[in-house]
């Protein structure tokens, strides 16, 4: 149960407490179905959120294809339909739904359906988790970051968190910018919005007594992402 207790502070000061995975350091299995909605239910919702990042390239409309049907096989009684246009929407992670196009999608869907054999729920919900865990960031709790006090990152990015590392990926081009080990986190701080527009940060010093650094960083969710590498340090054998 350590990897999955999950804590923080919302905006409005209210103390909300969730249970969510948040360290993916043992592996999953599937013989218990609670075990497998559990992770699915979780994995899912990051993933429509865009909290998991698929791999942008030619193949990203085969790709959710897929994730599509195996979505659609994991709720009860849909092994032999076809999901509708307003479900095929909901299927899709909010952040390329106006990047992609419905109907070719949807003309994918019809090929996916002749040539994919139906899947039980438990059994969809396995293969989707499965292809989770074949993403380049899969594990990481993933933020998106509007402003970073260092130039030579790209913004707006994303920010990972997991067991290891902290991470900096390009939110167009996915590739890897900048990496923080939490062996080298020294001290992490939350910041106050600037203006009244603005939005509240993390400061975060790390690197070697030798070369100190310094980063801050502006995102709306700001005190989960903090509170979220507090708890992972906690868990770990990277505790300051």
């Amino acid at each position: 149960m350590e990897e999955y207790l999950h804590d923080y502070l919302l905006e409005d000061t209210l103390v909300t407490v969730s249970l969510r995975r948040l360290i993916w350091k043992t592996p999953l299995h599937f013989e218990d179905k609670i075990y497998t909605d559990v992770h699915y239910s979780q994995i899912q919702w990051d993933y429509l959120k865009g909290k998991i990042l698929l791999s942008y390239s030619k193949e990203l409309e085969m790709q959710l294809g897929v994730l599509v049907m195996l979505q659609h096989w994991a709720k009860t009684e849909q092994e032999s339909s076809a999901p509708s246009r307003e479900e095929v929407k909901e299927y899709i992670p909010k952040p390329l739904q106006s990047q992609i196009s419905t109907e070719a999608l949807q003309n994918h869907l019809e090929r996916l359906l002749r040539t994919m054999q139906p899947l039980r729920p438990v059994d969809a919900k396995i293969q989707f988790i499965e292809h989770m865990m074949k993403l380049p960031f899969f594990g990481y709790n993933i933020f998106f970051v509007e402003k970073v006090s260092d130039s030579t990152i790209p913004v707006p990015c994303y920010f990972g968190v997991n067991k290891e590392q902290i991470i900096v990926v390009d939110s167009i081009t996915q590739e890897l910018c900048h990496t923080i080990p939490l062996k080298e986190l020294h001290r992490m701080r939350t910041l106050r919005p600037t203006s009244e527009q603005g939005l509240p940060g993390i400061e975060l010093n790390y690197g070697s007594a030798a070369s100190p650094k310094t980063l801050w960083i502006e995102l709306s969710q700001a005190k989960e992402m903090y509170h979220t590498a507090v708890v992972i340090l906690d868990k770990t054998d990277f505790q300051h």
